[in-house]
């Protein structure tokens, strides 16, 4: 990082990037994404080149891409993997709903907005599942996709109650709930 380069707080890095701090961090400890300098009190501070390489995770994120798997096609560029449309978590949720084991997936949904940005998720996640449940044709997996909605309505509420940011960019606020407020939808 230049000298002279301005240094941004993970507080301003999530502003910008969308992706809240405690992502940031977890990216950071649980799989070397990033590598910011420190104060000497120990806080993070970015440049330039970490606010891009961000941007590259989301790319990748968006793809559908885990972000176990992120780091490795970040320091190879020659890799380019097919696009996946669901995250690995997706079948396993699926299979919590079904047995209607919202603790479950409250807990696992918990654990996924501390990895992934909120649009993320709903992209490789909420709308991808409410649309399996919805094109089932049985009273049984029309009960599960309500119990899908209200546990990601709870998920979504409890994130925003501790104060997770997920702004965009364009300064849209949350994933746009009021599809499911409203209509019960993604």
């Amino acid at each position: 990082m230049d000298s002279n380069e301005k240094r941004l707080s993970i507080g301003e890095v999530s502003e910008i990037t969308g992706v809240n701090t405690v992502t940031l961090r977890a990216w950071q400890r649980r799989y070397g994404l990033l590598k910011p300098m420190r104060t000497e009190k120990g806080h993070r501070l970015y440049g330039e080149d970490d606010v891009k390489r961000i941007e590259a995770i989301l790319s990748w994120l968006d793809k559908g891409v885990p972000v176990s798997k992120v780091k490795e096609l970040l320091d190879n560029t020659a890799v380019i993997p097919p696009r996946v449309e669901k995250l690995p978590e997706w079948d396993s949720l699926k299979g919590m709903m079904l047995t209607f084991d919202a603790a479950g997936a409250e807990s696992t949904l918990l654990e996924l907005t501390k990895n992934y940005p909120i649009s993320v998720l709903e992209n490789t996640l909420f709308s991808t599942l409410s649309d399996w449940f919805s094109k089932q044709n049985s009273e049984v997996t029309n009960l599960c996709r309500q119990l899908w909605l209200a546990t990601v309505k709870n998920v979504l509420v409890r994130c925003l109650h501790l104060g997770s940011k997920a702004k965009g960019k364009n300064g849209v606020g949350w994933w746009d709930c009021t599809a499911i407020w409203t209509t019960g939808s993604t």
